[in-house]
């Protein structure tokens, strides 16, 4: 899909009506794609989706680390899954894309099937010449027609732009303050059944204003 086609929304205020502006606004872009998804999980990993969803989130702690670390994307989570109508465990099951795809090849498919990969390039910036961050997206097909682009000012945060897939908090983006997040699967280390998921990362990284409060 071209970026002139992506739908963009301007969203701002706490987190929940965030996330339930989202929903709402993308409600039929959503139930679409999430219907691809959920077929995609039945071909991939040969499993109902509603199984794989409870199991997914029965046999990981995400959702508690979202809790611990960053409780505002879980409200957001939560406004997304009230204002477009699905249900929360799907909504939660949705935005951990990267942990979902280590998950159902360890849980359902051995050995590990190949992963996909994308690309990133990075330039500092040196006199005139500004920093350059740039990357593709390698997903599966069944995400394609449902991106989005969401610009969120939210109190206490630099705003920020990021690039989405309807009813996800994010894939990566840039904030008004010149922090950027690329992300590119590193299969092969570790992966962590409670840490903090990489959408949660990647959003969080875009609410600090610069470079050392995101690294701590």
């Amino acid at each position: 899909m071209g970026a002139t086609m992506l739908p963009m929304l301007d969203l701002s205020g706490s987190p929940a009506s965030v996330g339930r502006a989202h929903g709402e606004a993308l409600r039929e872009t959503i139930a679409a794609t999430r219907q691809r998804w959920r077929d995609g999980i039945d071909r991939r990993f040969h499993v109902h989706p509603d199984s794989f969803i409870e199991t997914f989130l029965a046999e990981t702690r995400f959702v508690d680390a979202m809790r611990r670390w960053t409780p505002e994307l879980l409200e957001e989570t939560e406004g997304i899954a009230e204002g477009s109508g699905r249900p929360l465990p799907e909504t939660l099951a949705f935005q951990f894309m990267d942990e979902e795809w280590w998950f159902g090849v360890r849980r359902y498919l051995k050995p590990a099937a190949s992963p996909d990969r994308c690309s990133v390039i990075a330039m500092r910036a040196d006199g005139a010449r500004p920093a350059v961050l740039a990357q593709n997206m390698d997903l599966r097909a069944y995400y394609d027609g449902g991106q989005a682009i969401i610009r969120i000012a939210r109190d206490g945060a630099p705003a920020a732009t990021v690039l989405t897939i309807c009813g996800m908090i994010g894939l990566c983006g840039a904030n008004e303050m010149g922090v950027a997040v690329a992300v590119n699967t590193l299969w092969q280390l570790p992966a962590s059944p409670d840490g903090l998921p990489v959408a949660c990362v990647m959003r969080a990284i875009l609410e600090r204003a610069d470079l050392a409060h995101a690294l701590e």
